[in-house]
């Protein structure tokens, strides 16, 4: 995550603001969704919020094993 921005920059072209409106989306979903998730978590208990969301995201990081070295930020 942390790198993310640098890599926009230098291998993929982006100004530093392009590459910083292209993070934006993520501290906007995580802003929105969390009192969702928490109010969640208090009904069904942590369990399964905390096992699903590591599976999507270990799926999304399989998921971009087969995304071209080339690929668009956006796909």
């Amino acid at each position: 995550m942390l790198l993310i921005p640098y890599v926009l920059i230098t291998s993929g072209g982006y100004s530093p603001v392009k590459a910083g409106l292209a993070m934006l989306p993520l501290p906007i979903l995580m802003t929105s969704v969390s009192p969702t998730m928490g109010s969640l978590a208090a009904r069904i208990g942590p369990r399964i919020p905390l096992t699903v969301g590591p599976l999507i995201v270990g799926a999304g990081m399989v998921i971009s094993q087969f995304m071209a070295p080339d690929a668009s930020y956006w796909l």
